[in-house]
C-alpha cells in the first residue's frame, strides 16, 4: 500500500509540473483564417454598429472588412508575425496597409500604414499593444481555418 501511495505522489508531482492550461498554438500557422471582432463595445455605447473581419492567408496577405449598414469598406494589405518572449503574447503581428480604405487601421503606430495586433497564447487576436496611445482594446475570435 505504501508503494503504491508513493507511486501516486510521484506521478502527481510529474503532471503537476506540467504546464497543461497552455494551448499548443504555433502562430506562425495559428494565425491563418477569418478573425471576428468580439468586443464592439470598445467604441463606447454610442459608437458605430458594424461588424469587422480579418482574413490572414498563407501567402502572407490579409484583407480586413468593415460592414456596417451605412457602408463597406475594404483594406488590404501584408502581414508578418513575430514571436515575443512575454508570458502571455504567443506572438506580435505587423498589418502593412497597402490599398484600399486604410483608415481602418487601428492604433497609432508611429510608421504610417501600420498596426500592431497580439497573438496571445490562448488564441485569441488583440489589440493590446495599440491601447498605449488611448485607441480601443479591441478582441478578436478565429471563426474560420
Amino acid at each position: 500500500m505504501k508503494n503504491l501511495f508513493i507511486a501516486v505522489l510521484g506521478c502527481t508531482m510529474v503532471l503537476g509540473g506540467c504546464d497543461l492550461d497552455e494551448p499548443d498554438i504555433d502562430p506562425q500557422r495559428y494565425i491563418y483564417g477569418q478573425w471576428e471582432l468580439l468586443n464592439q463595445e470598445a467604441y463606447g455605447r454610442n459608437g458605430p454598429t458594424f461588424s469587422e473581419t480579418y482574413v490572414f492567408r498563407e501567402g502572407g496577405d490579409f484583407e480586413k472588412n468593415r460592414i456596417s449598414d451605412e457602408s463597406h469598406a475594404l483594406a488590404k494589405g501584408v502581414f508578418s508575425v513575430e514571436e515575443t518572449s512575454s508570458s502571455d503574447d504567443g506572438a506580435l503581428v505587423k498589418l502593412e496597409y497597402l490599398s484600399g480604405e486604410q483608415q481602418l487601421r487601428n492604433g497609432c503606430a508611429e510608421v504610417p500604414n501600420v498596426e500592431w495586433l497580439v497573438l496571445s497564447k490562448d488564441g485569441s487576436l488583440n489589440s493590446k499593444v495599440e491601447i498605449s496611445c488611448q485607441a480601443p482594446f479591441l478582441l478578436y475570435e478565429k471563426i474560420m481555418p
